[in-house]
């Protein structure tokens, strides 16, 4: 008896789980970037925290968008599945990529809106009430 090992699955499959850890390990560092801020942040500090939420939330919803339209349509019987995981694991960079660029051109309001709520919830004054008149 023969077992044929692919060598390309366990590559893929090694892709597949970094991809995994990576987002568990975005998600951490964004949780315990969230438990650092308090009334001593700065308000790049604040700026900082929270465009990388929002590059996080718009990433995923690329993703699942992404995921529903791969489910509109049907596989073809004869792709070859190293090369679709290859494919999902670059795709997953462009994602990346795309929603860090997206909140740097279109997030300006929602982001100024976050980090005021931030200032209210923990008590940091404006840079200009700061500076004497």
């Amino acid at each position: 008896m023969a077992i044929s090992i692919d060598p390309y699955a366990g590559g893929m499959m090694s892709a597949g789980n970094t991809r995994n850890t990576n987002q568990n390990a975005q998600a951490e560092k964004l949780s315990k970037t969230a438990s650092s801020l308090g009334s001593q942040s700065t308000e790049e500090e604040l700026v900082e925290a929270t465009k990388s939420f929002e590059t996080y939330f718009v990433e995923q919803i690329l993703k699942e968008l992404k995921k529903s339209l791969d489910d509109m349509n049907p596989e073809d019987e004869n792709k070859d599945m190293a090369a679709g995981q290859m494919s999902d694991f670059y795709m997953d960079s462009t994602i990346s990529k795309m929603a860090e660029e997206l909140v740097d051109q279109f997030g300006g309001n929602f982001t100024d809106t976050l980090v005021d709520h931030m200032k209210l919830t923990y008590g940091i004054k404006d840079s200009d009430e700061a500076k004497p008149s």
